[in-house]
């Protein structure tokens, strides 16, 4: 009796993780669908205290440029980036990623503290792992006098790199 009710245990066990584990999203890569200039369908303003200006911008309706480019004119309205799609098991849970951005020097003013910012990051929670509108980018816009020269875009997946790409913006 014994015996039984331990197999039976172990059967509800290994049940249950199987369940839990085919619902948990794994992100086992991603890639690259578009890089260059963008234009948004749609943008609001949001605050957000983590930002070099206390506020954010978030863009939907991406429309990816016609043709891949990483060099980018140097105007105060340019917004570039690049789309991507995430590589795993094909669940509708959510995950966390972290998108990097390395501008060059001299940086970016940070308008809360007065220091010159040379890395950005922000995290972005709760992304379905299906999406087909995902994209990393920059607009050039939010930042007074943004250098000139190679920028990184990186998105990261926990301790893991997944994307980069860099693009020269105006004449370095």
């Amino acid at each position: 009796m014994r015996t039984l009710f331990l197999v039976g245990l172990l059967v509800t066990l290994v049940q249950f993780n199987h369940e839990t584990l085919a619902q948990t999203p794994v992100v086992t890569g991603a890639r690259i669908t578009w890089y260059g200039n963008y234009a948004p369908g749609a943008t609001k303003l949001v605050k957000d205290p983590n930002s070099t200006t206390g506020e954010r911008r978030i863009s939907s309706g991406i429309l990816p440029p016609s043709t891949n480019t990483d060099r980018i004119p140097f105007d105060p309205d340019t917004r570039f980036g690049f789309g991507y799609e995430l590589i795993g098991n094909r669940t509708n849970g959510p995950v966390s990623l972290k998108y990097v951005t390395k501008i060059p020097a001299p940086g970016v003013l940070d308008a809360k503290t007065g220091q010159r910012m040379t890395v950005l990051e922000n995290t972005y929670q709760n992304l379905a792992l299906d999406r087909k509108d995902l994209f990393c980018g920059e607009f050039l816009g939010d930042y007074k006098e943004p250098p000139r020269g190679i920028w990184i875009l990186q998105v990261w997946y926990g301790q893991r790199m997944l994307l980069e790409k860099s693009f020269t913006v105006g004449n370095p």
